[in-house]
């Protein structure tokens, strides 16, 4: 059998070492050369740089250990080629392209086996035994604590470069951390977000959330939390279940499952195994996911099991869950508002981009923000720009058409909005920002209030002072003209009452 690795990572060069070890030797390399580690294990491999071009090579099976972000460019792909794949946790940062993965997938008929490793530990395999033979009665709660300390994982390269702390590469604990999310489902079934909490309290050097504490509701009745982070010096993992009749106990310190059970009134330990080390569960997954390759097997972990696990992070599964930091709000909105700063993807339009063949993009932007604007423009003397990063020039005609100067190319927007309201003398507690991204939270301490959309990304609503009905490029930029035409035709008919 022939199998490709795409993305020679950490996790990617532990996978080549375990197939190596598995005396599965036919591997070709799928690169970007942005790794930085050392490049003498990987020398005699076949290397590629384009997905299509190693798919020429006709593997059996592809081992997805790429950025999170770019999991869906290797795996669609991929599947369309029939492959098998192995796609490390989690499947995506989004669930922007899994019907196409879904779609590829049938074409193709190749299995999918989903990353999550401590399906393979065996005191985790053991709890999954004894939760299933009733042996601590009938499980009621449950608590798992995965705390970390970022700057440590990777001491050979700088900790804020890395994956796990970029939006852009589907970085986020929830999403690099997200172990206790699948484990627990493994254990109890299906769970609904009770309540969520996910936000950036510590001082890393990061913009990606560094925490994340969950409440759930387990199919089975079973009410659970869980805490992912960031920060925590040393290390901790560990659960705690408590049923009925009993309780089970893991802690990553001692490597020691313990189980309690009230008809014997005695603790029971079981120890790892003899010489049992951490590689030991990734050396069982790839064994398992080999077999998988060859049929003997069925994925022990499905391409469903990891949708699970993200709807739990991005919280679709539950009308009812909510963001607990939402319902704070900041500041007032200024009595006085001299500016409307705008980004442009994300707000004017939705953030996507049609792209032709020559690599020319278009956006739909909504008539109904023009309008808006327009009416703002006529009805007060609130002053509008656009900063963007993007240098575009549907950008330009958009802005041009509106009346609106624009500034693009902006990779430091705090910076140049600084300098700008500077330079043009404008109190900078009379300026309203709009933006959408990570990459506009530091503008937001800059102004007096901040506004974002309702789709806009997470760190983002919870940094802002109002979140609007709208997304960006359906309506975000109308619901806020609209806001603004109401408060001055109210502050007008103020003045005109008698007193």
């Amino acid at each position: 059998m022939k199998f490709l690795i795409a993305g020679l990572g950490s996790i990617g060069r532990r996978h080549l070492r375990n197939l190596l070890k598995l005396n599965e030797k036919d591997i070709v390399l799928l690169r970007t050369f942005k790794s930085t580690l050392p490049d003498e294990e990987l020398l005699g491999f076949p290397v590629e740089t384009d997905i299509h071009a190693a798919l020429a090579h006709r593997p059996d099976a592809v081992i997805v250990s790429n950025p999170t972000a770019h999991h869906m460019d290797v795996a669609i792909p991929a599947a369309e080629a029939g492959c098998h794949l192995f796609i490390e946790k989690p499947i995506s940062h989004s669930f922007e392209k899994l019907d196409y993965l879904k779609a590829a997938l049938q074409k193709g008929f190749g299995q999918v086996l989903i990353g999550y490793n401590f399906r393979f530990h065996p005191h985790f395999q053991k709890t999954k035994i004894l939760l299933d033979e009733g042996k601590i009665g009938r499980p009621l709660s449950v608590r798992a604590h995965y705390g970390d300390f970022l700057p440590q994982w990777h001491p050979w390269e700088d900790y804020r470069q890395g994956y796990s702390a970029r939006t852009e590469l589907g970085g986020g604990v929830s999403w690099t951390l997200c172990h206790p999310l699948d484990y627990l489902m493994w254990f109890f079934g299906k769970a609904e977000t009770l309540w969520r909490v996910a936000d950036k309290i510590s001082d890393l050097d990061i913009m990606v959330e560094d925490i994340g504490e969950y409440g759930l509701r387990f199919e089975q009745g079973t009410i659970g939390s869980v805490q992912m982070n960031y920060y925590q010096q040393p290390p901790a993992h560990y659960f705690e279940i408590v049923g009925t009749e009993g309780t089970i106990k893991w802690n990553q310190d001692d490597n020691i499952l313990r189980i309690y059970r009230s008809s014997g009134n005695c603790w029971e330990t079981i120890p790892a195994p003899v010489g049992f080390e951490r590689n030991d569960m990734f050396l069982s997954e790839m064994k398992h996911f080999v077999n998988v390759v060859y049929d003997k097997v069925k994925p022990a972990c499905s391409l469903l099991d990891g949708e699970r696990v993200l709807d739990l992070i991005l919280e679709h599964n539950s009308a009812d869950s909510f963001d607990i930091s939402n319902k704070y709000q900041g500041r007032p909105l200024p009595k006085e508002i001299s500016l409307i700063v705008f980004d442009f993807d994300g707000v004017m339009t939705d953030n996507c981009a049609l792209v032709d063949e020559q690599g020319h993009e278009q956006v739909i932007v909504n008539r109904s923000d023009g309008l808006g604007i327009s009416l703002l423009q006529r009805q007060t003397n609130i002053n509008m720009m656009v900063l963007s990063t993007e240098t575009n020039a549907t950008v330009s005609a958009r802005c041009k058409k509106l009346g609106i100067p624009v500034i693009q190319g902006v990779e430091d927007k705090a910076n140049i909005l600084n300098n700008w309201l500077t330079t043009h003398q404008m109190d900078p507690s009379q300026v309203i920002y709009v933006g959408n991204d990570v990459n506009d939270i530091p503008c937001f301490s800059l102004v007096g209030y901040a506004i974002v959309p309702a789709d806009a990304h997470h760190l983002a609503r919870q940094k802002a002072d109002m979140i609007l009905k709208s997304e960006g490029g359906r309506g975000a930029v109308r619901e806020v003209c609209d806001l603004l035409i109401n408060l001055n035709t109210n502050d007008r008919n103020e003045e005109g009452k008698d007193v």
